[in-house]
């Protein structure tokens, strides 16, 4: 640690910049962790235990020091190396080595995640200069610029005066990153991304322990979870989409067509791929699903600390995930212990209170930041629908994406019915929970397909289950085997096709330029409203899945609001209000009509400059009223005017 903390402390004028910056990403992402988990942790711990937890249980913990920090009044950077000293001065003077005990098998995980990671993640991120940009990538770096301009918490980019409304801790935490190791917003994104690729993997591992101490069995459930979801995809893809050009596209756009089910359930790495808190929130989950199986099985103590700040760290990154994952779990537990004849009531009753506290605890501690995201909503994120036609669709999705993973642990359930396995039996009740969830429950602008994911993380881990039952003869050994096998080229053509082709930030210099005028001269406080130039930009359907980067360059790469960008159902999904009204307004603006004096009224209650971009495609210049447009900036085609709002 003294190593690390050496290395980080390096002076910028030393070009040593990407150890430096590994060396404080460790001291942010690994070392809050390990200064917690020394007092938390078993006796003797595991290798892969030892990068698991700590990695675990950083994120939040630094998220709240550098977050008090911030309301001290100290800004980002400072915020971020008051949280490196804390924890600094925590583990020194509590002490940092303890013994490990290395579990048979630890180095076979430790090696398979570093080799997915960089097969599957780094290779494709290096021929992106080092860049998570894919799907929405743009709109969390919108979000994290709020943050880097000091708006914390955060307000929406696209929505200018409005709250954010979406779980922001995931931001700020990359915020705190980017000021502390020099990194972009997106390099930020694609590190996160990898940590969280190799944390996955050995949670899977890791959670597969506790039903079998076969190393093959455990390593297949990582696998699984990883290759798993929708193993026939690429033949979807090669089927229907390998004459696109832009194939990483056409690797996910086929998928629409079966039986409608959403087009991010065709590859399961494209979560990685983009810079989103949803694949983070992976291990988390599966750590808290193994915290319950440790104290369903008689594990209490200081894990009980460890379960709930793991699960309030889920429920900061990605509450919609965590809230369904903590219902389902209670839900599993609560029907396990009423089956379980083999334990007594006194200890099913004590199982069942500690789990509710970690939750509770959880829960509390959650509590003001979920009113933050919450109370401005004026939608709700989700329902309960009852529809047959919905159900049928959501059956049509399980089965075309889960099918193999099912069929692989069929046999798995059969035994766990049979020897009562609690381990395999919780699980098989948390994935029946959810199951019936996804059948009822409609989430804002289609987005049940996250539950389809929360159902992998189920049945993965019991494949390391499954393993023993299909092991029993060479004709069973090879269909697993070759279930393993097939399941592999969706997400490694997902990820070549990111490597041969990947989604680059193009613009035309006149743009760059653009942007850099509006970061540079206009006030910090501006909202632009811009004439919807995108619209011309679909050259592929490629352009028309990425719209985001041409919706937040703004925000991104000048850190300016918008009077309103997206479209209308994105900004129904996030609860946000006057979207017809703003809609009228930014047409009106971008074209010229006259404004009403409600629509003067409403500009000039943000009280801030009002910033207009647009094109001779919109609007002639000489048809602008030069009382109400006052010219600011001309480069080619490109105009902008001040508003000038008078009530």
């Amino acid at each position: 640690m003294a190593a690390i903390t050496f290395l980080a402390l390096i002076p910028e004028l030393i070009p040593l910049g990407p150890i430096r910056a590994i060396a404080r990403y460790l001291l942010v992402a690994y070392l809050p962790g390990l200064a917690i988990w020394n007092r938390l942790r078993p006796s003797s711990p595991s290798l892969v235990d030892v990068v698991l937890y700590p990695s675990l249980l950083s994120i939040l913990p630094f998220a709240w020091v550098g977050l008090a920090g911030v309301a001290l009044g100290f800004d980002l950077r400072i915020a971020g190396w008051i949280a490196i000293v804390f924890f600094l001065v925590i583990g020194f003077w509590l002490g940092w080595s303890e013994p490990i005990g290395e579990a048979r098998g630890d180095r076979v995980a430790l090696g398979l995640s570093a080799v997915l990671v960089i097969f599957l993640l780094i290779v494709p991120f290096a021929a992106n200069s080092f860049q998570a940009v894919a799907w929405d990538a743009p709109l969390h770096a919108a979000i994290v610029s709020r943050i880097l301009g000091g708006v914390i918490p955060p307000d929406s980019p696209m929505m200018a005066g409005q709250p954010a409304n979406y779980y922001w801790i995931y931001h700020f935490y990359s915020a705190l990153l980017l000021r502390l190791t020099g990194m972009s917003i997106y390099q930020v994104f694609a590190v996160l991304s990898v940590h969280s690729l190799v944390l996955f993997t050995l949670a899977g591992y890791r959670i597969a322990g506790r039903l079998t101490t076969n190393l093959f069995g455990r390593i297949s459930a990582a696998w699984m979870l990883v290759f798993g979801l929708n193993a026939f995809g690429w033949i979807i893809f090669f089927s229907y989409g390998s004459q696109n050009l832009d194939r990483w596209y056409s690797l996910v756009v086929p998928f629409a067509m079966v039986h409608g089910y959403s087009p991010s359930l065709g590859s399961f790495i494209h979560e990685f791929l983009d810079g989103g808190p949803f694949a983070i929130s992976f291990a988390f989950i599966l750590m808290w699903l193994d915290v319950v199986m440790a104290r369903s099985q008689g594990n209490g103590g200081s894990a009980l600390v460890t379960g709930a700040l793991i699960l309030a760290s889920a429920l900061y990154l990605h509450p919609l995930s965590a809230l369904f994952v903590t219902a389902a779990s209670l839900a599993a537990l609560l029907m396990l212990v009423t089956i379980d004849r083999r334990s007594s009531f006194t200890e099913r009753k004590r199982t069942i209170v500690d789990t509710g506290v970690m939750a509770l605890a959880a829960a509390i501690v959650t509590a003001p930041y979920a009113w933050n995201i919450l109370h401005a909503k004026t939608g709700k994120p989700l329902s309960v629908h009852f529809n047959f036609e919905f159900a049928k669709n959501q059956i049509w999705s399980i089965a075309a994406t889960l099918g193999v993973m099912v069929v692989l642990v069929v046999p798995a359930v059969r035994r766990a019915i049979r020897d009562r396995s609690r381990a395999a039996l919780f699980l098989t009740l948390f994935v029946g929970a959810i199951t019936a969830g996804a059948l009822v429950v409609k989430v804002a602008l289609d987005a049940e397909y996250k539950l389809v994911y929360l159902l992998v993380l189920g049945l993965g881990p019991i494949i390391a289950l499954a393993w023993d039952a299909w092991r029993q003869t060479r004709a069973t050994q090879f269909v697993f085997i070759v279930a393993l096998a097939v399941s592999v080229p969706t997400s490694a053509l997902t990820s070549y096709s990111f490597t041969t082709r990947p989604p680059r930030e193009k613009r035309d210099p006149a743009r760059i330029r653009l942007l850099q005028w509006i970061r540079e001269r206009t006030p910090a406080d501006a909202i632009l409203v811009e004439y919807p130039y995108w619209l011309e930009q679909h050259a592929s359907d490629a352009d028309y899945l990425y719209r985001d980067r041409y919706w937040f360059d703004i925000a991104v790469y000048a850190n300016r609001r918008q009077l309103i960008g997206y479209e209308t159902g994105m900004l129904e999904q996030w609860g946000y209000r006057d979207i017809a009204l703003r809609q009228t307004l930014a047409r009106k603006l971008t074209e010229g009509q006259p404004l009403g004096s409600a629509d003067v009224s409403y500009l000039t209650s943000f009280g801030a400059a009002i910033i207009m971009v647009t094109n001779s495609a919109a609007v002639r210049p000489d048809t602008l009223d030069p009382a109400v447009y006052f010219p600011v900036y001309e480069d080619g085609d490109i105009r902008a005017y001040r508003v000038v709002v008078v009530k």
